[in-house]
Formats: structure tokens, sequence, C-alpha cells
């Protein structure tokens, strides 16, 4: 099984049609697209400098710190302590990852340089606390991470990406991945794995099909309550977004056919 084949166009076709079903079956589960899509405009308008301050940590407050500790519980931990609290959080990723910024040049078709590996291993050092946690905590700090930058951050969760994708059907392209770009395969909760993960990603968008992101935005201005006009400038940038959707529906195809 090849999961760089889902990133051509007849394979992401496959993938993202695999996904729908995935999304609609889990349901409120499956963090529906529409929701995820407000969440962006939300976090958009937090980190945007030109954006009241206080109007912009409400927005942050609301829409990503609260929907994420509520609903996604990426504060539930098995060890005792305290996570951060929503300032904490703002300032920490404000702060301290304005090179990776929505609005800047970085994002996952360009990031396989070797010279962000040392500045970003830093900036996720800084988020090593925001849980207690007996490794990095990636969950956490991906889901954050994804709405601070969906074109360079993907999400990460251990029941989906990890147990059906990374360690599961594409074990084999992950591994391989990492010997032939001389990285080492990291199997423990820490920020060099989170690295090494968001370099696959690059890999996979950067070697896809040209129109890999025209067909992501068009599938996406037709799932159910996203509006095609409103997030046709926005869509074609969501790389992170893209690649996340495309290896769970190429996960998703692969069990189908198996079936």
């Amino acid at each position: 099984m090849e999961l760089q084949k889902y990133f051509q166009l007849d394979g992401q076709c496959r993938a993202l049609a695999a996904f729908s079903r995935f999304a609609s079956r889990a349901g409120r589960h499956g963090w529906p697209v529409h929701e995820r899509l407000e969440m962006y405009e939300a976090s958009r308008f937090a980190f945007d400098a030109k954006s009241q301050q206080d109007r912009a940590f409400q927005a942050f407050n609301q829409k990503i710190y609260g929907m994420l500790l509520s609903y996604w519980q990426v504060s539930r931990t098995k060890k005792p302590g305290n996570f951060w609290r929503s300032k904490q959080v703002f300032d920490t990723i404000k702060c301290g990852f304005s090179q990776f910024a929505w609005d800047g040049s970085v994002a996952l078709p360009n990031f396989r340089s070797k010279d962000y590996r040392e500045s970003l291993l830093r900036c996720l050092a800084k988020m090593q606390d925001i849980k207690p946690h007996s490794g990095f905590p990636i969950m956490a700090v991906s889901k954050f991470l994804h709405f601070y930058n969906p074109a360079l951050f993907p999400i990460y969760d251990e029941a989906v990406i990890w147990n059906k994708v990374l360690n599961g059907l594409f074990n084999k392209d992950f591994r391989q991945f990492h010997w032939e770009s001389g990285l080492t395969y990291e199997t423990g909760d820490t920020a060099l794995w989170y690295y090494n993960y968001i370099c696959y990603a690059s890999y996979l968008v950067s070697s896809a099909h040209p129109k890999f992101m025209e067909v992501f935005a068009d599938w996406l201005g037709k799932q159910p309550h996203c509006s095609p006009e409103k997030w046709k400038p926005t869509a074609p940038k969501l790389y992170a977004t893209a690649f996340e959707f495309t290896i769970i529906g190429a996960a998703e195809a692969e069990e189908c056919a198996q079936a």
C-alpha cells in the first residue's frame, strides 16, 4: 500500500470521497467540516496583528480554547496537574510561533528545508508543559497549532492518525520516509516526532499532483454547511487540513477495499 498514490488525482478523489463517508458516519464526533472552518475564521481574527487586543483574545478564548477543552477534551490527562489557562496558551503561541504564523511565508509545500528544524523544535519546547504529560503532549499542541496555522501544522490524534494511518495501514510508508530522509524513527511522545510528522506532511503535499489544492477546495465547498463563495480565497491555503483529510480518507478507502 502506498499512501503517496492518494496524493495523485484519482487517488485524491477516492480519498476525499472516503473521508466524506467517514465524517458522515462519525457525525458530531468526527469534527464536522463546517465547524472546523468556523474555528479557522475565529483563529484568523484572534491572531491578526490588526485585531483589537481584547477582542482578539476573546475570540481565541471562546471559539478555540473553549471548544478544544470542552468538546474535544484536549486537557484530558492521566497525570495530576493543571492545564494551561487560555491566556497562557494564547500568549505563548502568538509570541513564540510568530515565524510560523498563518500570514507568514512558511507552509507545508516549502517546509522541507532543514533551516526550520532547530527553530521549530525550540518553539515546540515552549509548549511542553501545556498539560501534565509523561512526554511531549503532541495531541494538545498539534490541535492548538493547527488552528494557529492550518497551512503548516497538521492535527495528530492517536485513535485515527496513529492507529489507522501511521502505525496501521501505511506504517511501511511512514518508516520508509524516515529512512530516505535520514530522520530518526520516533515511537514516543516527543517534539521531534511531531516535527518528523510535519516533514512527512510536507513531503506528501509538495509531491502531490499540480491541482491537489484546487481539487480539495472544490470538494470543501460541496460539504454540508460550507459556502464555496465564503471559503474560496482561504481553502487553497489549508494545506495541513487537506493533508489530514486525505490520509484519513486513504485509510478509509483501503479498509473498504479489504472488506
